[in-house]
């Protein structure tokens, strides 16, 4: 048991590496800073397969930005538990009689908050188990994965643009993302608002966020250069909806040849092209 409960010290130079089907995870209900806890234990989550890990109250506080008590960070890592380890996940599979069975599972098999006594008013620990059918969520490092630093993670201010770097960063290479407008807005848990609201609140403090150089290297850099994203509508649909969004970037690695990019949908109808330099000389007016 001693061997399964091994605290981790966390290190913030660490990356984070996960499947891209990670990305797929509403992290809606998440606060900011439960965001940037999430992604610390996913760290030393992954390859360490199913055994029992333990985090330290303290090693965990030391890292979060700012100053928490004793109550607040009771109440963060709760907050923690009931918004992302309680998420349900499902794995569909077709039967041979044609019927279809649909399972339910947790990502982590057991979420264990170690407190200092009685009162359980201090927390001491945390201990996570991931759940054998999730396993390669956090433990293979496939073709298709995501990876980003974790300091810069936690730098980045507000909870859309942090989820927008976190989906961004799996084209990291590419420059370019697209992405189904319905499902996007319920990956940011957006709710039902309307198109103004998701480009003036959302969209437009996400970009501004992601293209402001954050004090991580000299000379500090954005997490994204030259990030601009562009609104696709249907063409031939009355009152042109909204279908999809692109995000286009400087890539991060440049490469040797020109190649064709990945084949994403052509704009169609109205474009709105939003860039972070194009909302400064806008301010500055």
């Amino acid at each position: 048991m001693k061997n399964q409960r091994k605290e981790q010290a966390l290190k913030l130079h660490e990356s984070v590496s996960f499947h891209n089907n990670l990305n797929k995870i509403p992290f809606s209900k998440l606060n900011e800073v439960e965001r940037s806890l999430a992604m610390m234990l996913l760290i030393h989550v992954k390859e360490k397969g199913s055994d029992l890990i333990e985090f330290s109250a303290s090693d965990l506080k030391s890292k979060l930005p700012g100053n928490y008590t004793e109550q607040q960070f009771k109440t963060l890592v709760q907050g923690l538990h009931d918004h992302f380890f309680n998420i349900d996940f499902e794995t569909v599979a077709q039967m041979q009689d044609g019927t279809v069975e649909v399972d339910y599972h947790h990502l982590f098999n057991h979420f264990t908050i170690v407190f200092t006594d009685a009162t359980k008013k201090i927390v001491k620990a945390v201990r996570l188990q991931v759940n054998p059918p999730f396993l390669y969520i956090v433990n293979d490092l496939v073709k298709c994965f995501t990876t980003f630093e974790l300091r810069e993670f936690c730098l980045v201010q507000g909870k859309y643009a942090k989820d927008i770097y976190r989906l961004l960063k799996q084209y990291k290479s590419t420059g370019e993302a697209y992405f189904d407008w319905q499902g996007f807005i319920e990956l940011l848990g957006i709710g039902d608002k309307s198109i103004a609201y998701i480009e003036n609140k959302v969209l437009k403090r996400a970009v501004l966020e992601l293209s402001r150089n954050i004090e991580l290297e000299t000379p500090p850099r954005p997490a994204f250069r030259n990030l601009a994203y562009e609104k696709i509508r249907e063409e031939h649909t009355r009152g042109r909806p909204v279908k999809g969004i692109r995000f286009t970037f400087e890539p991060e690695q440049k490469k040797t040849r020109k190649t064709p990019k990945a084949a994403a949908p052509k704009a169609q109808g109205v474009k709105t092209l939003f860039t972070a330099e194009k909302q400064r000389r806008r301010s500055s007016k």
